[in-house]
């Protein structure tokens, strides 16, 4: 793979903004990042770039947020997340560039919009709902390397502390991560030159990570919601723009 300044250049920005955003958030790296890798890249090696970076990171990070981790709905997400990362995954090799591009702008663009809406509405979570959430995430996960949407969604409208509701999708989203490497190692998709992609972007990563993380320190979740929609939504409609061109 010829790993040309333009290509560089196009990883480091949508790494440099998905970091920032996550660390912030809480969430985002994928749905973030996936949609710009994707302009460059195959689709195995910008799923597999999303979950290697977003794993080292929150694994680096995991003792700065796991005190305030909500333990008790963790299992039942959990234990769906990684039976369904595995359906999800086999899907992956046969979807095109330009379906990819259009699916994943098209899920983004829906995950802004219930994030909008979840500002209105708020429910108790349950068991049911916790093994329905962790299927559909991990569902997203095997295929597109994007498991937040559902988890997004029902952790804002479940946990009403900020710094819960990020810690909780934080360590999910390690999860899903880890899960997603081990399912793309088996598939072959884990290969010399997602291993250099990796190394030249972790910088940046961690980067965007520190300011991330010093902003949400400073401004707590005052914010947060109207930046990420906001960002999410400019790069799901300039993916799904080009995802139609190349139809």
């Amino acid at each position: 793979m010829n790993l040309s300044l333009d290509l560089m250049l196009t990883i480091w920005a949508g790494v440099a903004v998905a970091s920032v955003l996550r660390a912030f958030t809480g969430f985002g790296f994928a749905l973030a990042a996936v949609p710009i890798f994707i302009w460059v890249l195959p689709p195995s090696l910008a799923v597999v770039l999303s979950a290697s970076l977003v794993f080292a990171t929150s694994s680096l990070r995991f003792g700065a947020f796991k005190k305030a981790l909500p333990k008790r709905k963790i299992t039942g997400l959990l234990v769906t997340l990684i039976v369904f990362s595995s359906v999800g995954v086999v899907f992956l090799s046969s979807l095109e560039r330009s379906k990819f591009q259009l699916l994943a702008g098209v899920i983004l663009l829906i995950a802004c919009l219930l994030l909008v809406f979840s500002r209105r509405f708020s429910f108790s979570g349950s068991t049911f709902k916790d093994l329905l959430t962790g299927s559909a995430a991990g569902l997203l996960n095997g295929l597109l390397s994007m498991p937040g949407p559902p988890l997004i969604v029902y952790v804002l409208a479940t946990e009403k502390d900020p710094a819960q509701s990020r810690a909780l999708l934080m360590t999910l989203l390690l999860v899903s991560a880890a899960l997603a490497l081990v399912n793309f190692t088996w598939m072959g998709f884990v290969t010399i030159d997602s291993l250099w992609l990796f190394l030249l972007a972790w910088p940046v990563m961690l980067l965007g990570d520190r300011l991330g993380n010093h902003w949400f320190a400073s401004y707590g979740s005052q914010q947060y919601r109207r930046v990420a929609i906001g960002l999410l939504v400019l790069i799901a409609l300039s993916s799904v723009a080009s995802g139609i061109g190349q139809l």
